[in-house]
């Protein structure tokens, strides 16, 4: 028997619609993968302890047939969520169908997650059920003023880098203000730079000098590993030379390493460096308990859709002129430039 159904939505007075801003969208309109990742990742923040599955197929009780939900919250009890990025508000039908589909499969729990709102029609229905309804709209907007779904330009000096975010992450640069700390941060969609680096897996992309004498990767691994030695002695740590070939078919000699660090309780640290000649790519990521091996595919991925860009950065030198505030759409115009001018 189907008890509780909830309709979610973000920022919005209960019954009220409103007009959405498509220059604030933190992602292309209409892309449902990316929409369906944003609810996830809002899922796992409200319920850390549950596991959140997309795409799970259940036996309907009262059809006989396998009946598909997009996102399934192993919760007590548990959560079948409906992912609605139409270009259209949701009518009766979309409601009546997801209420038919919570009785057949037995679900006392719904969340339906749309863009564009709901009309009259589908309030009226919802409301209109024997069990508790809450009906509201979510937005696709910046899900905040430093995460975007786009591809982030790092740079030191006249070396700019752009990455592209592992599917359903966000990049964030709330950090680069802070000296000597990374320059971006990359989490998935619906957590914040705290909630993922307690929560989730997590990485950060920086741009440092190339360490040593004779510089080299391997030199540069050794300090920071050295680093963390210091202060938490019996770390241990293994190593792979590989080649990385960018988006652009530029190879270049990397190290990849990973790291058990006797004082970190949340998974293991795994580090990427990339020889720029006189400056290192370094890509660490940060994997919850089970995720180790997927991880180092999103950090070689990251490295292997990346390009380089010569920057001439004409602000002022007390700005933050390390702060990775080009956030682009990837497209071909970006990929055939060799240079970018930031203006003051």
């Amino acid at each position: 028997m189907v008890r509780q159904i909830s309709i979610v939505t973000r920022n919005s007075p209960r019954g009220q619609d409103m007009m959405i801003d498509k220059s604030e969208m933190w992602m292309r309109p209409d892309d449902w993968k990316q929409y369906e990742a944003y609810a996830k990742g809002a899922l796992r923040r409200r319920f850390p302890t549950a596991l959140v599955r997309a795409n799970v197929y259940l036996p309907g009780k009262l059809s006989g047939v396998r009946r598909q939900i997009d996102l399934l919250v192993d919760s007590t009890p548990a959560i079948a969520v409906d992912c609605k990025c139409y270009k259209r508000k949701v009518d009766v039908k979309h409601v009546e169908a997801f209420l038919g589909m919570l009785q057949d499969i037995d679900f006392r729990c719904g969340i339906m997650v749309t863009t564009q709102g709901y009309t009259k029609a589908a309030l009226k229905r919802a409301e209109g059920v024997s069990w508790q309804v809450d009906l509201q709209i979510v937005f696709p907007r910046r899900l905040s003023e430093y995460q975007y779904t786009a591809a982030p330009l790092i740079w030191r000096d006249q070396l700019g880098i752009f990455l592209d975010c592992p599917p359903g992450w966000v990049a964030d640069n709330a950090m680069t203000h802070t000296p000597d700390t990374f320059l971006v941060a990359m989490y998935p969609i619906g957590h914040t730079l705290d909630s993922a680096a307690h929560l989730s897996s997590f990485l950060y992309g920086n741009i440092i000098h190339k360490e040593g004498v004779p510089p080299s990767i391997e030199a540069s691994a050794d300090r920071y590993e050295a680093n963390i030695l210091a202060s938490s002695p019996g770390s241990q740590f293994e190593r792979e030379h590989l080649e990385i070939t960018d988006e652009k078919g530029k190879t270049r000699p990397a190290l990849f390493r990973s790291a058990l660090i006797t004082t970190m309780n949340f998974g293991a640290e795994h580090a990427l460096y990339v020889d720029y000649g006189d400056w290192v790519l370094l890509l660490v990521g940060l994997s919850a308990p089970g995720e180790a091996d997927e991880m180092k595919g999103r950090l070689l991925d990251v490295a292997r859709r990346s390009f380089t860009m010569r920057v001439v950065d004409k602000r002022n030198p007390s700005s933050w002129n390390q702060r990775p505030r080009k956030v682009i759409w990837r497209d071909q115009n970006i990929l055939a430039q060799s240079d970018l001018t930031i203006e003051a």
